[in-house]
């Protein structure tokens, strides 16, 4: 088989086992909320919070720095490499049971301090987990971790059905998702083997080099995470964990979506890297301009149709107690709008190889983070904490436009918004009129407003018939 049709098999598998795993994702989260109501997943989600946080901090960009040493390797030297690399991060691990330690210099709840300990050993499996994926992909053998991922989402999901008949509490939760973790180590780890024996190989001066090639990448990844993680850990602090629970629900529906519009542009980003490397800048910019097209597509109907169904969809993936997480999500759609463009961008800075640039661009997202989060938070809650995340959003997706225009001297049209915006409008009416006229649900409301949407637009010339007849075919040019 050519690496062209590997490439394209192994991105039907990772999309079709994000799509299942998302739907056990979903479906877990929606049991949680309804069984630990507002404070009780306001617990979960600042043990998952706080403990996320030491654990992407403990990366380092260490994946990153794999995938550099490992690129144009062979087999022989890609194993030694990979085991070394693989014991570095082993040892860093155990770094993460820091995070009980500090947990008391907080005013946390005793569950909550304890949950964090337990939460510990489900996230050390993370990182490990991480290092071999890099291997599996330079294989392009995508199978083992899209198992893994699906089947640890399964078992996280029969958990949570277990706990709730059964009655426990949060940190039975918390106990089996080391079990979910782990399952998705050993399906990962046996497909690594397959192609490296990695053994624990301890090397002083490679580790020491590997960190030193880690400093860009991590400081990249400490900025990120300020600005992803920083709205839920200082809404922890300052308010009650029934707000942060509130907010952990609305926050949840923008991170299902976020995985759609990101691994869309990593499917395609090796083409767009491919054109540009080749000097087709015509073929480059086709691409992108029909990939924004099709964004533009989905993020403004996105606002609009949000606007009207925001409650409706908390409902739908939360339960009725977090009614109130509705008008947050509201906000968050925008952000969600904005987002769309961001993945696009940020992967455009990537393929024109500008991505060091991008680091101003987090700086000040991240101080401006800290700054909003700090005024925002104490009088808005997690209103505040949304509208912040909207701002943060905005000024990353600007700074990438802006790295992106500079060095190409090209940005995509947008003459179909227009188009676009009329059938969101009609939409939005038609949206209106069944749900507070005729007391339809979203079952009801939500596809009836996707069809009369695309079928306007269609109407209108909105569509590109071009793009649809490249879909049919599969063969986007």
């Amino acid at each position: 088989m050519s690496d062209t049709k590997k490439v394209a098999e192994n991105s039907a598998i990772q999309m079709i086992g994000k799509i299942f795993s998302m739907i056990f994702g979903v479906v877990g989260i929606g049991i949680i909320t309804r069984y630990l109501g507002q404070e009780g997943f306001g617990k979960y989600t600042t043990i998952i919070t706080f403990t996320q946080i030491f654990t992407v901090f403990l990366d380092l960009g260490l994946s990153n720095v794999t995938l550099k040493k490992i690129s144009h390797e062979n087999d022989e030297n890609t194993e030694n490499i990979i085991s070394k690399i693989f014991t570095l991060r082993f040892f860093l691990n155990f770094l993460i049971f820091l995070a009980p330690v500090v947990v008391f210099l907080f005013p946390y709840s005793s569950d909550i301090k304890q949950g964090i300990l337990i939460s510990s050993f489900a996230f050390f499996f993370t990182n490990l987990i991480q290092i071999l994926v890099v291997l599996l992909q330079k294989k392009l053998n995508t199978i083992s971790y899209v198992i893994g991922e699906v089947f640890s989402k399964l078992i996280f999901l029969l958990s949570v059905i277990y706990v709730v008949t059964n009655s426990l509490e949060l940190k039975h939760i918390l106990i089996f998702s080391i079990l979910s973790n782990f399952v998705y180590f050993i399906n990962v780890f046996i497909g690594a083997r397959k192609y490296s024996k990695i053994k624990f190989k301890i090397d002083i001066k490679f580790w020491k080099d590997s960190l030193i090639m880690c400093w860009p990448f991590a400081l990249s990844i400490i900025l990120n995470l300020i600005y992803f993680r920083g709205d839920t850990f200082i809404l922890s602090l300052l308010k009650p964990q029934a707000d942060v629970g509130i907010y952990g629900a609305a926050y949840k529906v923008l991170e299902i979506y976020d995985m759609f519009p990101i691994l869309f542009v990593n499917l395609v980003l090796p083409i767009l890297d491919r054109s540009y490397k080749n000097g087709d800048f015509e073929r480059f910019k086709r691409i992108i301009q029909k990939i924004f097209d099709f964004f533009l597509m989905i993020s403004i109907p996105l606002i609009f149709g949000g606007i009207l169904l925001s409650k409706d969809i908390i409902i739908l993936v939360a339960g009725e107690k977090f009614m109130k997480a509705g008008g947050v999500l509201q906000i968050l759609i925008i952000a969600m709008s904005i987002i769309t463009f961001g993945a696009l961008f940020c992967g455009l800075v990537i393929a024109v190889n500008k991505q060091k640039r991008m680091t101003i661009g987090y700086m000040v997202a991240a101080i401006l983070s800290i700054i909003g989060y700090s005024l925002l938070i104490p009088k808005y809650s997690y209103y505040g904490a949304a509208i912040t995340t909207v701002i943060v959003e905005l000024i990353v997706t600007v700074f990438a436009i802006i790295i992106f225009k500079k060095e190409t001297k090209f940005l995509p049209s947008i003459k179909s918004i227009y188009k676009i915006i009329l059938s969101s409008i009609i939409m939005f009416v038609f949206i209106y009129l069944l749900k507070y006229e005729l007391n339809l649900d979203i079952f009801i409301t939500l596809p009836s407003g996707i069809i009369i949407y695309f079928i306007v637009l269609y109407l209108t010339g909105g569509i590109n018939k071009e793009i649809v007849n490249e879909l049919k075919s599969k063969n986007i040019k």
